[in-house]
């Protein structure tokens, strides 16, 4: 089975997602059963540098996807969860099978959550 992992450049990237898909990427165990591939999809720098970067990393995708049966994709939050949603209507659009990671450095800022009375849980 063809994987195509999608999520921050292991080399242009810093912080634990790109340590995770190095991770994957370097796994003997993963590497007998799948064929996996990591697709760089952002990296760090100016917002000028990573706009142009997201978008040249978009229509690579754009030109490959077809040849995957599987999208391991990680996300976090703010424009993260917007630049993979993207990717993942894309590949819902095709049929393919897809694993979603969310990540999420401050889970309980990113995602109130309140209860019937009005309370902060």
């Amino acid at each position: 089975m063809k994987v195509l992992v999608i999520g921050p450049s292991e080399t242009g990237s810093r912080g634990g997602m790109a340590a995770v898909i190095r991770g994957i990427r370097e796994s003997r165990t993963l590497s007998r059963e799948f064929e996996i591939t990591v697709f760089p999809s952002c990296i760090d720098g100016s917002l000028l540098r990573r706009l142009l970067y997201c978008a040249y990393a978009y229509l690579r995708f754009l030109a490959c996807y077809r040849e995957y049966d599987l999208f391991h994709i990680h996300t976090a939050e703010k424009g993260s969860v917007f630049r993979k949603n993207l990717y993942l209507r894309k590949i819902k659009r095709a049929g393919k099978r897809q694993l979603y990671i969310y990540t999420v450095r401050s889970f309980w800022t990113f995602t109130t959550v309140w209860d019937s009375g009005g309370k902060r849980l």
